[in-house]
């Protein structure tokens, strides 16, 4: 591979970014039109040399061995086996058909086949939508949909419609307090979305002057995303204003929120996006509200949350009460929000990256700490190149100390010269006499850093890699991995 010259074990580019030039310019490549190719689950020739190619850009981002495991490989990367992403790449393909409009054939004939599933000459999509192994699909809801549409954007292109978002923190609590003031005859309303993932999604808008409220639950946290939940609590606002008799007339409403996507996006209402139906309802109820009130100036401001602003801070507790299912109606009008249907494809397609860390057991019995792939790739991303590269090959045992080169019959005896014990890994880093004073070091500075004192958690803890790191520099029992000046 020719992107290998970028991560030498004595020098080059950090793992995390070695690992996004692979999926940048090897995936894309070698994934190219899987969604066509690839059938759900299945094991190919193709998958097992794609396969293969993985396996040696873990080896060249690690610094691992070419006798170490896949195993030990797939862990320490943090990296899907080939068949997961492909898997994931054409559940979410599959899942995009869902979410095209009906004047699109295969729109049509995927929701045809999520429906029902024949028993036998099953498309490529039934094995998806119907598999036991993929992800489980909701067949009683719709998946929301996206139209590329090309209507007229107002009245938020009118300037009686604006959008403010302030470049600081600090500026956008400096305005909230100028336009609270109310120099402008405005009326001041906080909207918000909260998602809790064992209750749902819930909105809601508050009018802080009149204490007038709303709250929906916008449904499961499985269907539907925080971000649903701000633009309908921004749509709650403006039917508020519509339904209720204030005391005055205002001559301006300033709805705040602390979402700045659901504010960006404003100026696309049509653009076809999850969340489109929800912005042309709020462009819908905009432009009614403008028909009653010529006069009336909307704005729309950003307001940073928990910053002690009272009306976002009622706004939010509203929003988290109406996630609960027991006391809040749902808002069932709402589709399933294919953001929040790739989100659980994704959470699926990590998830399958092992089905239970007691099936690995065995496999997994000689790497060192707890089974986290996630946690184990941001404590090596923290290190050298070099340093990186040693642990790995610590972590896994095939590293060349004694007994890994008599085991590949490189020395004669796997014996210590020294101690005349055998060299492993555990007798190089605790009980080898050679290396006494450097692991003095490493003790005191394992005890100032609470960490307890044995192999598993030198090689787990990440309080623990300054010391390793030291300790193999000083060692020099590697010369070729210690690290340049």
């Amino acid at each position: 591979m020719k992107i290998a010259s970028l991560a030498k074990t004595t020098h080059g580019i950090p793992l995390n970014r070695f690992r996004r030039l692979i999926t940048s310019l090897v995936h894309s490549r070698t994934d190219y039109g899987a969604i066509v190719w690839h059938s759900l689950g299945k094991a190919t020739a193709g998958t097992a040399r794609l396969q293969k190619i993985d396996h040696l850009a873990q080896r060249i981002a690690l610094g691992a061995f070419r006798t170490t495991p896949a195993i030990y490989l797939a862990h320490d990367s943090n990296s899907l086996p080939t068949i997961t992403r492909l898997d994931g790449s054409v559940t979410k393909a599959a899942a995009r058909l869902l979410a095209l409009p009906d004047t699109n054939p295969a729109a049509v004939h995927a929701r045809k086949a999520l429906k029902k599933s024949p028993k036998s000459h099953r498309s490529p999509l039934h094995r998806i939508f119907h598999s036991k192994s993929s992800f489980p699909w909701n067949r009683s809801s719709d998946v929301e949909r996206l139209d590329p549409s090309t209507e007229d954007c107002a009245p938020w292109t009118s300037p009686l419609v604006t959008t403010h978002i302030a470049q600081s923190k600090e500026k956008a609590i400096e305005d909230h307090a100028r336009w609270s003031t109310n120099e402008d005859d405005s009326l001041l309303a906080y909207s918000d979305g909260s998602l809790i993932p064992k209750l749902g999604v819930g909105a809601s808008a508050v009018y802080t002057d009149t204490d007038v409220e709303a709250a929906v639950r916008v449904g499961e946290a499985m269907e539907h995303t925080v971000y649903e939940g701000e633009l309908l609590g921004q749509y709650l606002a403006l039917n508020l204003f519509a339904d209720t008799p204030f005391p005055s007339l205002a001559r301006s409403l300033r709805i705040f929120t602390d979402n700045t996507a659901s504010i960006i996006a404003h100026s696309h209402p049509n653009s076809p996006t999850p969340g489109q139906s929800l912005r042309r309802n709020i462009r819908s109820s905009t432009r009614q509200l403008l028909d009653n009130f010529p006069n009336l100036q909307i704005h729309v401001h950003w307001c940073p949350g928990h910053v002690g602003i009272s009306g976002n801070e009622q706004a939010d507790f509203l929003a988290k009460s109406a996630a609960d299912p027991d006391t809040t109606p749902e808002n069932n009008n709402l589709p399933i929000s294919l953001a929040a249907l790739k989100q659980q494809i994704r959470k699926w397609n990590r998830s399958s990256l092992y089905p239970s860390a007691k099936d690995y057991c065995k496999a997994l019995k000689r790497l060192r700490g707890s089974y986290n792939p996630k946690k184990t790739f941001n404590m090596l991303t923290t290190l050298p190149r070099s340093i990186a590269a040693l642990v790995v090959q610590l972590r896994s045992g095939h590293i060349p100390l004694g007994a890994y080169r008599h085991r590949f019959k490189q020395i004669n005896s796997p014996k210590c010269t020294r101690c005349k014990s055998i060299e492993t890994v555990d007798h190089f880093l605790t009980t080898c006499k050679r290396y006494t004073a450097q692991r003095n070091s490493l003790r005191i500075a394992l005890k100032s850093a609470k960490v307890p004192f044995n192999t598993s958690a030198i090689l787990s803890h990440p309080d623990a890699m300054p010391a390793l790191s030291a300790f193999l520099n000083s060692t020099k029992r590697f010369p070729r991995n210690v690290s340049p000046p």
